[in-house]
C-alpha cells in the first residue's frame, strides 16, 4: 500500500507548539522532545524522547518534505496520548514498536498523564460505521473482524485478524459504559487507520504489534 500524503494546514510553528503541549501532556520537559532530519532520506524527520531511561524513536518519510513528515509525526505523538489519557491504551502499548516494551516493569500503566475519557456522543451504530470505514483504510473486510460489548460487564471488544494471519485482540473498559468503550475501541482503530496511510506503520503487524495474541518483533 502507497502511503498517503497529508492534505492538512498545518504549520511548522504550530506544530512545534502542539509538541510543547504533548510534551506536557505526558508529564515531560518540552526540551526532552526532540525532531531532527533523517540522514539518507529525502525529506525524513525523526521524533525522539527519554522516558523513564528508555529512548523512544519514531521515523517518517513518506511524506517528500521535511515540514509535512514534521507534522504526521505530530499528529502520531498526538494520537496516543489522547489515547493513552482515555486509558484506551497504556504507556507500553501506545509506545511499544518504539522502545516501550523495555520500560521498567513498575513503570504506572498511564505514566502521570490525566485521565480524559471518552465523553463524546457516538451511537453504537456510529461507532460500528467508523470501524468499518477505518477497515477500509487497511484494505481490511468486515469479515475479519469481531466487535462485541457488554453493558453489565461495560467493556467492548476488538478482535480482528491481519493478512498475515496474526490475530488482534483489543478490549476497552476505561470508559463510563459501554457505549463509550465501543466509541473509544473505534477511535483507536481509526488513529491506527490514519498512521499507517501516512506511511508512520510500514506493515500492519507492526502497526498492532503491541495487541497481538503473539506480538510481532518490531
Amino acid at each position: 500500500m502507497s502511503a498517503g500524503k497529508y492534505r492538512g494546514e498545518m504549520s511548522r510553528a504550530e506544530g512545534l507548539e502542539r509538541l510543547k503541549s504533548l510534551a506536557n501532556r505526558l508529564n515531560i520537559p518540552p526540551g526532552d522532545l526532540r525532531v531532527r532530519p533523517v540522514k539518507g532520506t529525502k525529506g525524513g524527520m525523526e521524533l525522539s524522547f527519554a522516558y523513564q531511561g528508555v529512548e523512544i524513536r519514531r521515523e517518517c518519510s513518506s511524506q517528500g518534505d521535511h515540514d509535512r513528515n514534521f507534522v504526521c509525526l505530530v499528529l502520531w505523538l498526538g494520537d496516543l496520548v489522547r489515547n493513552v489519557e482515555r486509558r484506551i491504551e497504556t504507556l507500553h502499548e501506545a509506545f511499544y514498536s518504539e522502545g516501550a516494551r523495555l520500560l521498567p516493569a513498575d513503570t504506572s500503566a498511564y505514566g502521570e498523564t490525566a485521565e480524559n475519557l471518552y465523553e463524546g456522543t457516538k451511537t453504537i451504530e456510529e461507532s460500528l460505521d467508523l470501524v468499518r470505514r477505518s477497515l477500509a483504510r487497511l484494505n481490511l473486510s468486515v469479515n475479519d473482524v469481531k466487535v462485541t460489548w457488554d453493558e453489565e460487564r461495560n467493556q467492548a471488544r476488538l478482535r480482528l485478524r491481519l493478512r498475515s494471519g496474526a490475530i488482534v485482540d483489543k478490549i476497552s473498559v476505561g470508559q463510563k459504559d459501554a457505549r463509550r468503550n465501543l466509541a473509544a475501541l473505534a477511535l483507536w482503530l481509526q488513529a491506527r487507520a490514519k498512521n499507517f496511510e501516512r506511511g508512520i506503520e510500514r506493515d500492519l503487524d507492526r502497526l498492532f504489534a503491541s495487541n497481538l495474541l503473539l506480538p510481532a518483533k518490531s
